[in-house]
């Protein structure tokens, strides 16, 4: 895991986590919260450490707890949790984990396969994207009702939402 300052292109740190010896125990979606915290997933460890900038310490946050490949991470600060959906085949789920007590809930079971990014817009309605979905998606912002696709097409990635501009945006890959 590594870090650089933008200005000077400094590399700030470059940090190994435990088991990255191991090139399937890689490390996937970061989030950050308002504290200086980062937030990371570990899909093949089942974990989501939290990380602090300050002294660039790490623990284990979330493990196991039915996670099951977490993968992308969405930081909500008003709801005091993150939101991670996991990268399994048919049946992924999407789960909370309290910021205050790391307990883990299920907040929806979805027909997803292998899933890997998932964002809110301004409204609170999430997007998920994936290599093998056949669309990206929207779920509305209590998650009920069943996913929507709202664009066709394989390969749409880690979707980013821009408040900016109410945009999504996706790597095509």
């Amino acid at each position: 895991f590594m870090a650089y300052d933008l200005d000077t292109e400094e590399q700030l740190f470059n940090i190994t986590f435990p088991g990255s010896g191991n090139p399937a125990n890689y490390l996937s979606s970061v989030a950050s919260d308002s504290t200086g915290h980062l937030f990371i997933s570990c899909p093949n460890l089942d974990t989501i450490y939290r990380f602090r900038i300050s002294d660039q310490s790490f623990w284990v946050f979330a493990q196991d707890n039915d996670l099951n490949r977490p993968n992308g991470i969405c930081f909500e600060r008003e709801n005091n949790r993150i939101v991670v959906i996991d990268d399994s085949s048919f049946g992924s789920i999407i789960h909370a984990i309290s910021l205050s007590d790391s307990t883990v809930t299920t907040l929806m079971t979805t027909f997803f396969d292998r899933p890997d990014g998932i964002v809110r817009d301004v409204n609170g309605d999430y997007y998920v994207g994936g290599y093998y979905l056949p669309a990206l998606y929207k779920i509305n912002s209590d998650f009920s009702g069943s996913p929507e696709a709202i664009f066709e097409g394989s390969y749409m990635v880690y979707p980013t939402y821009d408040i900016r501009d109410h945009s999504l945006l996706i790597t095509y890959y």
